[in-house]
């Protein structure tokens, strides 16, 4: 990892893959913090996240139980229009259940137009993993 962040330091204005890439590897190898930090610098850099940004960023937060940090990301994934892609929702509904706020994220579940079987499988397994299978 130090080597590929060496690497993209080295880039002149790196495109939204590259930042993608390595925000995903961070959250991969479980660095939750260097992906919201990695996150923070496209923002400063003046770069937008696309689709493609937000799953993994929500996926840190949750790692993180980043309440706040989340929230924020929820807000400018509103605010980028994202909110209607499946997989970002169901990240959310993920990260939601994670903060412990069943309530919600059920909320989010809901307005789900199309629930697929990804969708479902989300809701519950955040559920039970997060000591609520009883919902």
């Amino acid at each position: 990892m130090d080597y590929a962040h060496l690497l993209f330091q080295q880039m002149h204005k790196p495109r939204p893959f590259i930042w993608n890439t390595l925000i995903r590897s961070y959250y991969k190898t479980h660095l939750f913090s260097h992906a919201l930090s990695l996150y923070d610098q496209m923002h400063v850099s003046n770069v937008r996240p696309d689709e493609f940004t937000f799953p993994f960023v929500l996926k840190a937060c949750a790692g993180l139980i980043a309440q706040r940090e989340g929230s924020q990301v929820h807000a400018l994934i509103i605010k980028y229009g994202f909110d209607s892609e499946d997989i970002v929702q169901t990240e959310l509904i993920i990260m939601y259940v994670r903060f412990g706020e069943l309530d919600f994220a059920e909320r989010m579940f809901e307005r789900i137009p199309k629930r697929d079987l990804i969708s479902w499988n989300a809701l519950i397994g955040a559920l039970a993993q997060n000591g609520h299978a009883n919902k």
